[in-house]
């Protein structure tokens, strides 16, 4: 199961309507947006359910691992809980 055929009406209308206001990027571009920020939108979605004070959207599990070996992690050795790594593939 590749996951479109679990894509309906709602999650087509999202993403159209990133599509349509052209900014594609998490960060920047604030004049073009026109009030549309998506992914800040789903990062606090993301911190209410999971009731996590940080969340960070990223790319790919590469970019979960950058980001996590940039806080100081390292195999063995936890400073908390990355839901970005925990997700990553899931969604």
């Amino acid at each position: 199961m590749p996951g479109f055929e679990l894509f309906g009406d709602l999650e087509r209308k999202e993403v159209n309507d990133v599509l349509d206001n052209g900014v594609l990027m998490r960060y920047g571009f604030d004049g073009m947006r026109k009030g549309h920020w998506k992914a800040k939108a789903l990062e606090k979605e993301l911190q209410n359910t999971f009731k996590s004070k940080y969340v960070q959207l990223v790319s790919s599990g590469t970019a979960a691992v950058t980001v996590a070996l940039g806080f100081g992690w390292s195999r063995g050795r936890r400073r908390g809980y990355y839901a970005g790594i925990y997700f990553c593939g899931k969604f």
